[in-house]
């Protein structure tokens, strides 16, 4: 077993990138590039890895405008690890207080979404997408927790879904 568990630390050692929050460093690079040029650096990359940059604008505006650069991408990517465990921390206390649904198989299956490479890949690398996971766990939450503004919301539902989308477009 211990033989298993050194092989298992090699390899996880071998897929970590560096520097870290490859993703979030994309982010915060462009938003430094931008505080230089004043517009968005199009046909330039200030990618680490040279990669071109691939999430909305938004993201980097926004960054700029909080005065958050390079040298916040470690800061950002622990924050982000922080709300993705207080979601899972959310979603686990809503699944086990529902009195249906307190089977092993639903908490054999909660704990592989857990571990699974997609969800090591997206703390390991500071993906935005962790944000609206968080959000679209706060508003479930938050329509769960008073009924009536869910009955108010219902109809509205789909369009904050897609709005949630639409931040990560």
């Amino acid at each position: 077993i211990i033989q298993i568990c050194g092989g298992f630390k090699f390899f996880i050692q071998r897929l970590a990138m560096k520097p870290s929050f490859a993703d979030l460093r994309m982010i915060t690079s462009f938003a430094d590039c931008s505080k230089i040029d004043s517009i968005w650096p199009y046909g330039q990359s200030c990618d680490p890895w040279n990669r071109p940059y691939n999430y909305p604008s938004i993201w980097v505006k926004f960054f700029r405008s909080l005065n958050i650069g390079v040298e916040n991408t470690n800061l950002i990517g622990y924050f982000f690890f922080y709300i993705f465990g207080l979601s899972i921390a959310i979603l686990m206390t809503r699944l086990y207080l529902n009195k249906n649904n307190t089977s092993n198989f639903v908490f054999l299956m909660s704990t592989l979404v857990l571990f699974s490479p997609v969800t090591m890949l997206l703390l390991e690398r500071g993906n935005i997408d962790i944000i609206i996971f968080f959000l679209s766990v706060l508003l479930v939450e938050f329509l769960n927790s008073n009924k009536l503004i869910f009955f108010i919301f219902q109809k509205h539902l789909p369009f904050l879904c897609l709005f949630l989308l639409f931040l990560n477009f």
